[in-house]
């Protein structure tokens, strides 16, 4: 992926322009949300009181490949992932790319931005998406009536870091199929937070994608899922994985070496 262009405050815009759009240019879902339901998906509802006043959260729809957001780019809004599959990366001098995260359902997206008001990472949708709209001027007006709102949303960041550190660690102190186990089983558990299926889902990355995710090789990638649904961990067709051993992929550490085959004794 070539090295994003650096946006002006003027053109914060074009990041997210859809790439069919239609004869007038709206790019805007035809939904909005409200408060209420912003802080539910974001599963902070419980940590507010609701006075009956409902601001509303227009949607924002990306197609597949589309940015959300580009790095340089003024930071002015959050996003929250209502539906689909994203990543967001950082790109260095040369171009070359490291992924940092897969938002999905209920992540917010955009708070690499809000220390230097630019954002320092790019934001790239896996699949077709559809993300909720938080200015930050109506996020710091919500928080002057609603007092807990900022150490609710400070709480929603935490979660994101806490799951980055993670991988960090994941990538430093284990093995290539201890890796791809852990991984498999965080977006497991991801998908059954936001209401889906923890046995099965959809890799909706590409495979280059999480080679660069988990810091091994692409070919180390296939050679890993391959070996994990032949021990009989997990089942595998195309991007369809089904976890069929939970347990053990959550203490695995090192792949026991297969048993060769005994060979027939001879007659005579």
């Amino acid at each position: 992926m070539s090295t994003p262009t650096l946006l002006s405050a003027s053109s914060t815009t074009s990041a997210y322009a859809p790439r069919f759009a239609d004869p007038h240019g709206h790019h805007h879902g035809r939904h909005s949300s409200s408060f209420t339901e912003l802080c539910e998906l974001l599963r902070i509802a419980d940590q507010l009181e609701h006075d009956g006043e409902e601001t509303r959260f227009g949607h924002l729809q990306v197609h597949t490949g589309q940015r959300v957001h580009l790095i340089g780019q003024v930071c002015d809004r959050l996003y929250a992932v209502q539906a689909g599959f994203l990543k967001t990366a950082a790109i260095d001098e040369q171009g070359k790319e490291q992924i940092m995260s897969f938002p999905m359902r209920g992540d917010l997206i955009g708070v690499d931005g809000l220390a230097s008001s630019r954002h320092t990472l790019e934001a790239v949708a896996l699949s077709d998406c559809e993300l909720i709209v938080v200015p930050l001027s109506t996020l710091s007006a919500l928080g002057r009536a609603h007092a807990g709102l900022h150490i609710a949303v400070c709480s929603v960041m935490a979660r994101g870091l806490a799951r980055n550190q993670l991988v960090i660690g994941m990538r430093a102190g284990l093995n290539a199929h201890a890796r791809m186990a852990r991984f498999l089983l965080y977006l497991a558990e991801r998908h059954a937070a936001s209401g889906y299926s923890a046995n099965s889902f959809t890799l909706r990355m590409q495979r280059a994608d999480i080679a660069n995710y988990l810091s091994m090789a692409m070919e180390t990638v296939s050679r890993t899922l391959s070996t994990l649904a032949a021990r009989g961990l997990i089942g595998i067709n195309r991007r369809t994985v089904w976890i069929k051993a939970p347990a053990a992929l959550r203490t695995l550490k090192h792949l026991p070496r297969a048993q060769p085959e005994k060979k027939r004794a001879r007659r005579g």
